[in-house]
């Protein structure tokens, strides 16, 4: 595997206004899957377990963490769990808040899907600066080598 790729479930992955993934997300899972290791890291319970199961997507995940709140350790803790440093990790979100501040803090190279709900919600402090950003999975592919 080249590397470790995180990724962020709701409004990153899955749109839950028109319920279903957003446009790429698919397409990026079957491609990045085959060279990297991609792990999920969101928000959710049990109901949100089971609509990744529903949508056949977790079978591209070595790695699904949900719960009520992410915390910084999650991210730590993944790459530990899955023989990845920092270097070779690369997080990917929509909110810089959360999951790109916290990748942030864990020295993860960070992309900020800058669509939908927050997309307005810019970077207030330095942590929060996403180390790219893009509007779309398929400029993702211009990042990170397949």
């Amino acid at each position: 595997m080249k590397g470790l790729i995180i990724l962020d479930f709701n409004r990153t992955l899955y749109d839950p206004d028109s319920e279903r993934l957003v446009d790429g997300a698919l397409d990026f899972l079957r491609s990045y899957s085959k060279t990297y290791a991609l792990a999920l890291i969101g928000k959710g319970d049990d109901r949100r377990a089971s609509l990744i199961e529903e949508l056949e997507i977790r079978k591209y995940f070595k790695h699904v963490q949900l719960k009520e709140e992410k915390e910084e350790a999650d991210f730590t803790d993944c790459m530990k769990r899955l023989s990845f440093n920092p270097g070779s990790t690369w997080s990917v979100g929509d909110r810089i808040k959360k999951e790109i501040r916290l990748s942030n803090r864990s020295g993860i190279k960070t992309i900020w899907l800058r669509t939908g709900k927050f997309a307005s919600e810019g970077p207030e402090l330095e942590e929060e600066e996403p180390t790219f950003t893009v509007s779309s999975f398929r400029e993702i592919v211009g990042i990170i080598p397949l």
